[in-house]
C-alpha cells in the first residue's frame, strides 16, 4: 500500500501548484491536500480535503525515524488551518517526501530535512492495507 502511493504521488512531480485546488482538479493542478487526497483515491481511499479529516486516517507514527514510506506527514505552515497543521506531503521511504510546493509553484520531491525546514512535525499517519479494506466495505467483519 505505501510503495503504491508514493509510486503514485511520483507521477504527479512537476504538475502545477494551485493554491485552491480540489482532489477533483487533480492532475492538472494540486495544492498540498489534494495531492494527499488524489493519491489515496488512486487506491480506493476517499477522504475530504481537509486536515481534520485526513489527519484521522491510518495508524498515527511516532517517530520521524520510523518512517518506511507512504507516511503522511502533516506539519506547521505558512498558514494552520487545524490544530496547528498547515501542510502535508507524502515519505518516500528513501529519506525524501513528495508535496505541492507553494514557493516552487509545483509537486516536488525534496529531501526530508528541506521539507522540515522552518516547520514543525504535527503528526505523521500510516496507511495501511486494512484501511483502504475497511474504507472500500471489502472488510469481511
Amino acid at each position: 500500500m505505501c510503495r503504491s502511493l508514493v509510486l503514485i504521488a511520483r507521477r504527479a512531480l512537476g504538475r502545477p501548484y494551485l493554491r485552491t485546488a480540489l482532489t477533483d482538479n487533480a492532475p492538472d493542478f494540486y495544492n498540498c491536500l489534494s495531492l494527499i487526497c488524489w493519491a489515496l483515491r488512486q487506491v480506493g481511499i476517499e477522504v475530504l480535503p481537509r486536515f481534520r479529516c485526513l489527519s484521522t486516517v491510518g495508524e498515527h507514527v511516532a517517530d520521524l525515524g520510523d518512517l518506511s514510506g507512504g507516511e503522511i506527514l502533516f506539519t506547521s505552515g505558512q498558514r494552520n488551518w487545524y490544530r496547528g497543521m498547515g501542510h502535508v506531503g507524502l515519505a518516500t521511504g528513501t529519506g525524501t517526501v513528495i508535496h505541492a510546493c507553494y514557493k516552487q509553484r509545483q509537486v516536488v520531491e525534496v529531501s526530508l530535512s528541506k521539507f522540515m525546514q522552518g516547520r514543525e512535525l504535527r503528526c505523521a499517519r500510516r496507511i495501511s492495507q486494512e484501511v483502504a479494506l475497511i474504507n472500500l466495505g471489502t472488510n469481511d467483519e
